[in-house]
């Protein structure tokens, strides 16, 4: 039969829905399998994934679904347009709940990050070494914060010594290098493919990154993680692992913002401090946050930022979406949540305070008291 000019092909609509009685039958019963060769199948346009990726302004997304017919053998069941709405709809809705909750830490693995000092520090490296596998652990030791003169000793570290003569782990190694070339060598990376714990020395952070951002040795640093490994680190080599560099000006550790602004983000969207306390920084954190002069890059979200200060002595266990605080009696962590803040806020006021032995929810950002949901 001839169509009239003009008129579409019921092939061309959006969603079109093939049903013959076999399938009516099975769908009334409640059935998900039918004999009928014809079948409707749920894509998603490729759209969908072009702007759900690149979504800014909020939880709200376009999609577009596309519901195609044509023969498919072996078909586990029919898809309705209501049931590919509602699958649509749990999509959205997964991705809009990540971005209310833009703070984590790593999928798998755990983070270890110390505020610095070391006279109480044996109890916190002794989770550490627990965390990468106890005595069968394979450790990777980075000391390239602690200088930039070829001439310093990388090679020599307490933590490297500690965690074989104390802790009793056979297989430490000491990595370093300063230059970005050798740091993407498969011969440098294998002792980091290895590895069920990294941890990074003290210094200054900015070498860290100069060395190793962006290179395959980041990358194998991740995959600890994914292993489902342990990343630590002391002072710079707990700034590191935010994902805004604190303190990473290369003329000077008290510019706040400065010339190299990327850490390695094992932790999103956050700002790490050290020596916090004991060097009087309780403020600092306040600048990055604000950021009164502009200088933070674009590719942050400074609105969303958390900042995380830790005192010396003190370390943040990161597992998922938690954080406890361990290490000396009666130490502290402060958090700074820019989202709570207005315009007539006191100082004193733009940060919580977690103890030794509590505990902190990231996705909702909310301080835990030990016995009161902390694990």
């Amino acid at each position: 039969m001839a169509r009239l000019a003009g008129q579409r092909s019921p092939t061309s609509r959006t969603a079109t829905v093939r049903m013959g009685r076999k399938e009516r039958k099975a769908r009334k019963l409640g059935c998900m399998s039918v004999e009928e060769p014809k079948r409707c199948l749920v894509s998603v346009s490729s759209d969908f994934e072009k702007k759900a990726d690149h979504e800014q302004a909020g939880p709200v997304l376009l999609a577009f679904v596309r519901l195609k017919s044509r023969p498919i053998e072996g078909c586990y069941g029919v898809m309705t347009m209501k049931s590919a709405v509602l699958a649509v709809v749990l999509v959205l809705f997964g991705r809009a709940m990540a971005q209310e909750a833009p703070v984590v830490g790593p999928a798998s693995g755990s983070l270890v990050i110390v505020g610095g000092g070391g006279k109480e520090m044996e109890s916190i490296l002794d989770k550490f070494v627990e965390l990468a596998g106890g005595k069968g652990a394979r450790i990777v030791v980075v000391t390239t914060a602690a200088s930039s003169n070829p001439k310093h000793n990388y090679d020599r570290s307490w933590i490297a010594t500690f965690a074989r003569e104390k802790l009793g782990v056979a297989e430490v190694t000491v990595l370093h290098t300063h230059d970005p070339k050798v740091a993407k060598t498969e011969e440098f990376v294998k002792p980091i493919k290895r590895a069920t714990g990294v941890w990074f020395g003290g210094g200054r952070q900015w070498r860290l990154t100069r060395a190793y951002g962006g290179t395959r040795s980041e990358q194998e640093f991740h995959r600890v993680l994914e292993r489902g490994g342990v990343i630590g680190g002391s002072s710079a080599g707990a700034t590191i692992q935010g994902s805004f560099l604190a303190r990473g000006d290369t003329s000077g550790n008290t510019i706040m913002v400065g010339d190299v602004q990327r850490g390695f983000g094992f932790m999103r969207n956050t700002a790490i401090d050290q020596h916090l306390i004991a060097r009087g920084r309780e403020r600092d954190l306040i600048e990055v946050l604000e950021d009164p002069e502009g200088k933070m890059r674009k590719e942050f979200d400074r609105a969303a930022m958390l900042g995380i200060g830790i005192d010396e002595d003190v370390a943040i266990v990161v597992q998922g979406d938690r954080f406890e605080v361990i290490g000396k009696e009666k130490g502290a962590v402060l958090v700074y949540d820019p989202r709570k803040w207005r315009k007539d806020t006191l100082v004193e006021a733009k940060w919580e305070t977690v103890r030794t032995g509590d505990s902190f929810d990231l996705r909702n950002r909310k301080v835990l008291v030990k016995g009161s949901g902390a694990r």
